[in-house]
C-alpha cells in the first residue's frame, strides 16, 4: 500500500488526466501493478472487476494498460 501511495505522489498526474480521473485512476493502476506481473492477468483479475464496480466512470482496463505500459518494471 505504501508503495502505491509513493508512486501516485511521484507520478505526473497529466498521465492520468481527466479521462482516467487523475489520482483515483493512478491509485487503481499502481495498486494493481504492484499485485500482478502481466497486464492480461491484471485485467482478468477480480481486482479489476471490483474497481470497475466501485469507480464506474473510470475506464479500469484503460488505466491498467496505461500503467503497465508506462511504469511496469516486472518485464
Amino acid at each position: 500500500m505504501e508503495r502505491t501511495v509513493e508512486r501516485c505522489l511521484d507520478a505526473d498526474m497529466r498521465t492520468y488526466s481527466a479521462h482516467y480521473w487523475g489520482i483515483y485512476g493512478a491509485a487503481i493502476g499502481f495498486a494493481i501493478l504492484e499485485r500482478f506481473e502481466s497486464v492480461n492477468e491484471a485485467i482478468d483479475s477480480g481486482y479489476a472487476d471490483h474497481a470497475n464496480g466501485t469507480f464506474e466512470k473510470i475506464d479500469t482496463e484503460g488505466v491498467i494498460k496505461l500503467t503497465f505500459r508506462k511504469f511496469n518494471t516486472h518485464e
